[in-house]
């Protein structure tokens, strides 16, 4: 089965908001990320290196962070 992208965030957002679960993704797309979760937290080998709520400002501070 193929979602798409929308459905896919959709899916995701109700399952955490419904069912009161919190979800692990794992994911180098920033912008899914951002679209689906209330928080980020940024691993480097294991190591928390940014744990960040979303709000509409996290993309460009992930973006900027990672083009350092």
């Amino acid at each position: 089965m193929v979602l798409s992208d929308n459905l896919r965030n959709k899916l995701l957002k109700e399952l955490a908001q419904k069912r009161d679960k919190t979800l692990l993704i794992s994911s180098h797309d920033l912008g899914h990320i951002t679209e689906v979760t209330d928080r980020i937290v940024v691993l480097d080998k294991g190591d928390i290196v940014k744990d960040i709520e979303t709000n509409p400002a996290t993309l460009k501070e992930l973006e900027a962070f990672y083009t350092v």
